[in-house]
């Protein structure tokens, strides 16, 4: 997904088994999905605001398209298509510009990783794994960066953040 030119100012994510890659410093800004099944996410951008979670890409209505049209049905291609994802993880790689200026970064995984690296923002970080890792690399920020851990490896290496909060 290019993004590029939008002038992001929010990313959230919320998902239930990923790994989630919030890299800064990219010359321009734009997101790569890897492994993801076509209806196994929804994925909008609004007013600078990134949106992405998970659906329930089993459910038979997540074959139905509704639209101006009429409907249509994706039929069994679409449930043929989740096997192949079946045992490879998940990936979202969210390349930032230097030029941006994020001001609100909200990321839920249940079980996966967070990690964000090369980062120099002005914004809040809100982070929440309950099974598996965050790693902050090399990440400055001038807010406040809320970070829960349940079970789950909490890194910080190279960090310079005004105020933070770490549940583990």
């Amino acid at each position: 997904h290019d993004i590029a030119g939008k002038s992001l100012s929010s990313i959230t994510i919320d998902l239930d088994n990923a790994i989630v890659n919030v890299i800064g410093g990219a010359e321009k800004s734009f997101i790569k999905v890897e492994n993801f099944p076509d209806k196994a996410y929804e994925f909008w951008l609004t007013a600078g605001e990134i949106n992405f979670r998970d659906t329930d890409a089993m459910s038979i209505f997540s074959s139905f398209r509704i639209n101006e049209s009429g409907f249509g049905f994706d039929g069994l291609r679409h449930y043929l298509a989740l096997n192949k994802y079946k045992d490879k993880p998940s990936v979202i790689n969210i390349y930032i510009a230097a030029t941006e200026n994020i001001t609100d970064i909200n990321i839920n995984v249940e079980n996966g990783e967070i990690n964000i690296s090369s980062l120099d923002v002005s914004s809040e970080i809100n982070a929440s794994v309950d099974d598996g890792k965050i790693t902050l690399d090399n990440v400055n920020s001038t807010g406040k960066a809320n970070i829960t851990a349940e079970n789950a490896t909490l890194s910080f290496l190279s960090c310079d953040i005004s105020d933070t909060i770490a549940n583990i």
